[in-house]
């Protein structure tokens, strides 16, 4: 671990300028998840898509219309398409914006905008019986903004809710619901002349009923807390180190009813801890982000005395590496190169008796094949239109041109007004 530490290190001496400089680095308003993807996934750089982890950032986006086309579904030239959603945010006044998103359950942003992360709605439905659950979709999260001098105030709310009933002529009723209610707090600021926080608290609360005749009803709920913080160490007009840092943490209970009363148990709780850091350097037309990650991510399934102990798996990466960067090769046009790969321990824990416990322990590597992206960025006025590119576009030679392959895998749109 110490030499990738010293690594980072030398990185930061290798590009850092003596010279320090305020914050206020102009923000382009384009971009979004596929802008990120194509960088290496990166979580250092300045984008719309960390509005849906930290509602305060839309004070940087304001007066500003977005939204992921996704990935293809199904056939190359149909209608339709993965992780698609909308969002818009409005300057009302000079410290005061007003914004919002429509997402569905394919979301791939963070925050109050992601529906059921752990599957609640599914856990209720193996277990239920009769009437299934109907999944939530259709998330709406309402954000409002309020600005005094260099800090931002940002708050966010969401609801969404699904029903299913039979009501029958013979009053033997049945029914189902779901719901997720999710409130979100964070902060945007500068707290010294080179030094900017990001910071935000987000809770979800999905959970599932479902009521049959002649039996106790059977309900499931979970809380997931969810803390994410950057710091922006502006070393220079054109350096700066982004420490980062995240907990989730999700537990849950069950209540299961029969025709002789409810169990109630403990779902599987989860634990999500990141921290690392990183380097965005820029200059001109060119711009450069990278760092070394640590990630735990660890899933418990609570013990049931007298049946079986606690069992926990749990994922630890380190190095996770997040490499991108990207020139503006035109006043219209953007080219992006990203690399990403981590290792990782995993170790799962199975039953072996009532009290006893099986461990496993391996290395794994993610991506297996290597981790480089692509990525293009159109601007078109005040239209961006960002792209991740298909890396065989790159291999197919002359199948380039009337080729039947995909050639953008994730697209984001924005338009600034």
């Amino acid at each position: 671990m110490f030499r990738y530490l010293a690594l980072l290190g030398f990185l930061l001496i290798l590009f850092v300028n003596p010279l320090f400089a305020q914050y206020g680095k102009s923000v382009e308003k384009s971009g979004g998840y596929a802008r990120v993807l194509s960088m290496g996934n990166n979580p250092y750089i300045t984008d719309p898509y960390f509005i849906s982890a930290n509602p305060a950032w839309s004070a940087k986006f304001s007066n500003f219309v977005y939204g992921d086309i996704g990935s293809r579904s199904g056939n190359n030239f149909g209608s339709g398409g993965n992780g698609q959603f909308l969002g818009a945010n409005f300057d009302m006044s000079g410290n005061l914006t007003l914004g919002g998103y429509l997402v569905r359950n394919d979301y791939n942003g963070m925050g109050i905008g992601i529906l059921d992360p752990f599957d609640v709605v599914g856990q209720i439905n193996s277990v239920g019986g009769g009437l299934q659950v109907t999944n939530l979709d259709n998330n709406f999260v309402v954000l409002g903004v309020y600005t005094k001098g260099s800090h931002n105030f940002g708050f966010g709310i969401s609801y969404a809710s699904t029903t299913n009933e039979n009501n029958n002529a013979n009053g033997n009723n049945s029914s189902s619901t779901a719901s997720q209610f999710g409130i979100q707090a964070g902060y945007l600021g500068v707290l010294s002349g080179n030094l900017t926080l990001d910071a935000s608290v987000n809770f979800i609360s999905p959970g599932a009923t479902l009521e049959r005749p002649n039996v106790n009803d059977t309900e499931f709920s979970q809380t997931v807390l969810d803390v994410n913080a950057r710091m922006f160490v502006n070393f220079s007009n054109k350096v700066s180190l982004v420490p980062v840092f995240r907990l989730l943490n999700s537990t849950g209970t069950a209540k299961i009813g029969d025709a002789n009363g409810v169990t109630n148990t403990d779902l599987i709780s989860y634990t999500i801890l990141r921290f690392g850091a990183g380097i965005v350097y820029s200059m001109s037309d060119f711009l450069f982000s990278g760092g070394v990650l640590y990630e735990s991510v660890a899933a418990t399934d609570p013990e049931v005395p007298g049946v079986s102990p606690d069992l926990e798996s749990t994922v630890s990466s380190f190095p996770a590496w997040n490499l991108g960067a990207e020139w503006h090769l035109a006043n219209w046009l953007v080219a992006r190169v990203g690399y990403a790969v981590r290792t990782s321990q995993v170790t799962v824990e199975t039953q072996a008796g009532q009290t006893e416990k099986n461990e496993t322990i391996r290395t794994t590597f993610d991506p297996a094949n290597g981790g480089f992206t692509l990525g293009l960025g159109f601007r078109i006025d005040r239209f961006s239109l960002d792209a991740t590119v298909n890396e065989d576009v790159l291999r197919q030679g002359l199948n380039n041109i009337g080729g039947g392959g995909a050639t953008f895998t994730y697209i984001s749109a924005s338009y600034a007004f």
